[in-house]
This record gives C-alpha cells, structure tokens and sequence, in this order.
C-alpha cells in the first residue's frame, strides 16, 4: 500500500485475524476483503495534525471495504473513523458487511465506519457499528455519527440495511446523527 501511494489499485484479503498498531499513511485504493476475520486496532494518536485517524486513514479512486470486523481502539484528532479517515473528493466508497466493534474517541468529528466523506460519493451495505465513541474535546463544538461523520456539498452518502447499537459518550457531542454535513447541497440515502 506504501507503494502504490493510491497510483494504482491494491487488492487484499486477510487470511487470519490479525492486530495493528499503525495507519496506513499512504492513499489506499483497491479491494480489501476481511474474509469473515476480525482486525483488531489499537492506535493513539492526538496530536494537532493527527487527522483522519483510521485503519485506512485515506482512501482514493474506487474502493471496496468488505467482509470485515474491527476491534481494540483508535483515538485521533480530527474526523477519526472506525475503518476509513477520508475519503479523496470525487471518489467512491463502498463498505459492505462490515463490522465495528472498537472504540473510536476523537477530539472533534468522528464516526463509526468513516471519519469525513468530502464530496465523495460513499455507500454503506449491511454494517454494524457497535462499539463504543467519545468526544475529548474540552468543548461543546463537535459533531458525532455513527456511520460518516463529516461530508460537504456535492456528496453523496447511501446507507442500506445498516444498524447502529454503540455506547455513546454524550457529554461533549454537539450533535449526533446517522451521518452529519458540514453544507448544502449533499444527499444522504437511508434504506432499510
């Protein structure tokens, strides 16, 4: 994936469970298949650049995230995400049966499945967030969601039969939402 740097797609698919303590730095592009195993997290990350902490802390071009559980922690500054931290503007996600079980605590914006969407066009199928997110902001400015937690206009988000059973640290969240927008002009699509 250090690699590619998102020029070309990368294909994966995990043979075992597996336990990470770092990010992939680099853009991902590709398919990455969890293949029914569980990837366990465990990254701390807070300090003033530390933004879109996640397993895939980028992802770029059209990607797909399937048959996947994350579990441990991840803590990150800003649009701190369960699988994904961003995705690029004018790109394309899809997370499909897909599970989050860990704890995401970010210091402002964060969400279950993905951090920030942009102006990508994102599509959650079949997911499961139930793990656990906090606020460490010592403010009340922050937005929380449990599948995207940030897009701007021009994007576009479809979650289809995904549910959503977490522990939500409320004291700090300034709102919380299944996805949240930062503008107009964007287009969220619920299906059940």
């Amino acid at each position: 994936v250090e690699a590619a740097k998102g020029q070309y797609d990368v294909d994966a698919k995990l043979m075992a469970n597996i336990s990470v303590t770092t990010v992939v730095e680099s853009n991902y592009r590709g398919n990455f298949d969890g293949n029914g195993h569980t990837l366990t997290i465990n990254i701390d990350k807070s300090g003033k650049s530390d933004h879109y902490m996640s397993l895939f802390r980028y992802v770029v071009g059209n990607t797909f995230i399937r048959n996947l559980t994350v579990a441990g922690g991840i803590k990150g500054r800003k649009h701190t995400g369960g699988i994904v931290g961003l995705v690029g503007d004018n790109d394309a996600l899809t997370v499909s049966n897909c599970r989050v079980t860990a704890f995401v605590n970010t210091f402002e914006t964060g969400a279950g499945i993905v951090g920030s969407s942009g102006k990508s066009r994102v599509t959650l199928r079949d997911c499961l967030f139930d793990g656990r997110i906090n606020n460490w902001a010592a403010y009340n400015g922050t937005y929380g969601a449990a599948f995207v937690g940030e897009f701007s206009a021009g994007g576009n988000v479809t979650i289809q039969n995904c549910m959503e059973n977490a522990h939500w640290d409320y004291n700090r969240w300034h709102h919380t939402a299944p996805s949240w927008q930062n503008a107009g002009g964007w287009t969220v699509f619920i299906e059940s």
